[in-house]
Order: C-alpha cells, then sequence, then structure tokens
C-alpha cells in the first residue's frame, strides 16, 4: 500500500514545483539586459495545497561576489502568527553579458543576504 503524503510533504513538493517552473520561465525569457530592468522586488500572493504563501522575486545588479552580473531569485515564503516566516525557499538565476543564464549556488543565494 502507498501512503500519502502528510500535508507539510505536499506543501514542500508543490513549492519546489513552482519554484522550478518559475525559474524555467525565467531563463527562457530574460535576457541579461531584461533581468537588469526588473524592479527590485515584486510580490504577488499564491496558494499552494491550500495553504497562502507570498512568491517574491527580486533583482540584484553588481551583489557581493557577482560584479557585473544580474541576479535573479525567486523566493516563496509562509508566514506565522505575528508576520514571522515559518518557511523559507527560494531558488535563483545569474545573468552575465555574453553568456546563459545559470543557477545560482547556495553561496551565491546566502551572500546576497538569501539563502535558504
Amino acid at each position: 500500500m502507498i501512503s500519502k503524503p502528510s500535508p507539510a510533504e505536499a506543501f514542500r513538493k508543490a513549492v519546489q514545483e513552482l519554484l522550478d517552473a518559475r525559474i524555467e520561465e525565467l531563463r527562457r525569457s530574460l535576457t541579461f539586459e531584461a533581468a537588469g530592468a526588473m524592479p527590485q522586488g515584486q510580490a504577488e500572493d499564491v496558494l499552494i495545497t491550500g495553504r497562502e504563501a507570498q512568491l517574491t522575486l527580486y533583482r540584484q545588479t553588481n551583489p557581493p561576489d557577482l560584479p557585473g552580473a544580474v541576479l535573479v531569485t525567486v523566493q516563496i515564503a509562509r508566514f506565522g502568527m505575528g508576520g514571522v516566516t515559518s518557511f523559507k525557499q527560494e531558488k535563483g538565476l545569474v545573468f552575465s553579458p555574453g553568456h546563459a543564464a545559470r543557477a545560482a549556488t547556495t553561496d551565491e543565494l546566502l551572500g546576497s543576504g538569501g539563502g535558504t
């Protein structure tokens, strides 16, 4: 018998799928120039497995350890009582002139002020 995932496991899996989809959409649609022209931050409320969360796109130009690059981060956060973050997960892309976008490393995300 196959066991049904817990609500928390289902939420984490759905978050990962949404992050992956948004990252791939950005990878396909953005150039270095377009990434640099994005707003510094834009947020939207999303419903994931029936739970409210916030999906935020962040753009940083010349982040630490990435001179001349643009870092675009997709973050999904869920807030608990008092507005304290109870869950946060993110992925990012690094855009550099003349190169294809690549996945940001954990160290690059942490160095930019984010990180999971």
